[in-house]
Parts: C-alpha cells; structure tokens; sequence
C-alpha cells in the first residue's frame, strides 16, 4: 500500500529549515551563504519505507520548507491545508516565546501532538532541554548533531512519519465509522 503525506517544516528564520529539509530529503542543494526562503519550496521523499507498525507501508512524502519570515504569515493557512504533520526546527539564536508562535499555528490547525516533531538545529549541552518551557512535553524531539550522529535524525523522522501515518490511519476509520452511522 502507498499512501502520500504532506509535512511541513516550519520555524523561525534562520532555524536551518533548508538545511534539515535537504538532509531528510537527500536534497544536495549546496550548503553555503544563508539564503531566506522565499514562501514555499516543496521537496519529494519518495517510497520512505515506514516501520512495521504501520505494516511497512510505503510513503511518498511532500516536504513543504515553509518560510519562517512573518511577511508570509497571510499565506500561511493555505500552507497548512492538507498537511498531516508538522515538523518545528529549532536554532540556537531564538527566543521561546518565538518558538511558540510555530505551537500556536500546530494547535489552531486541529493537528494532534503525534503528528508533531521538534528538532533542535543546535549542539546539546549538558543537561539542556530544548524545550522546557515550551508546550512541547508530549511530542517528539530531537538534536540534530550532524557531525557526530546524522543517522539519529533520520531514524527518529522515519519513527515520526510512523506515527502520523497512525493518526491518519485513524482519522480515515473515524470518517468512515461516522459515514456508516449515518
């Protein structure tokens, strides 16, 4: 079985959104000046093979590198329509308050924790929880060390997809459910 997601990469500028979509994606955009996005850039897994939990289901995957500058902040409900998950990207430089903002647009959209992943595009320091103080305590997480571990990244995004595809597996039995009872 085939099944296609849409996630989206979103976060504050300079996160290193591009940088973590082109890893995921095997993307080998050259790595160099800092570039903005500008809207939208749209990237392709194709047959992500996904844990067997989800029967090893084969995943054609849209990655949507959306911009985090706020001059786009009207485009962004028509990024979200459709989308069945999101991933937050993290960096050093950004202020918990301005990581919230990306929370508040996860939740406004009726997505549920499990279709949320945070990446931290930082070195973790001893004993630093990303994102403490944040509402961020019961969805995945994850530093991206990719001098010392790239492979934990990609590992933990293919456990991830696992799970969105659980909640869309079960939203489709709930849809279906409620049209028999009808």
């Amino acid at each position: 079985m085939s099944v296609r997601l849409k996630l989206l990469v979103i976060g504050p500028q300079k996160s290193g959104k591009t940088y973590v979509s082109n890893f995921l994606s095997d993307d080998a955009e050259s790595v160099g000046n800092y570039r903005p996005t500008k809207g939208v850039r749209i990237l392709e897994i194709r047959n992500q093979t996904c844990p067997p939990s989800s029967g090893s289901t084969s995943v054609d995957i849209e990655l949507w590198d959306c911009s985090g500058n706020r001059q786009y902040e009207s485009c962004w409900p028509a990024l979200w329509k459709g989308a069945h998950g999101a991933l937050i990207i993290i960096g050093t430089q950004h202020e918990k308050s301005e990581i919230k903002i990306w929370h508040e647009q996860f939740m406004r959209h009726g997505l549920k924790e499990s279709q949320l992943f945070v990446v931290s595009n930082r070195q973790k320091s001893s004993g630093d929880d990303f994102a403490s103080g944040v509402p961020f305590k019961n969805v995945m997480q994850c530093i991206a060390d990719f001098d010392k571990n790239p492979d934990d990244l990609r590992t933990r995004f293919i456990d991830f997809v696992g799970n969105v595809l659980g909640e869309v597996a079960a939203k489709r039995d709930r849809e279906e459910l409620s049209i028999v009872n009808n």
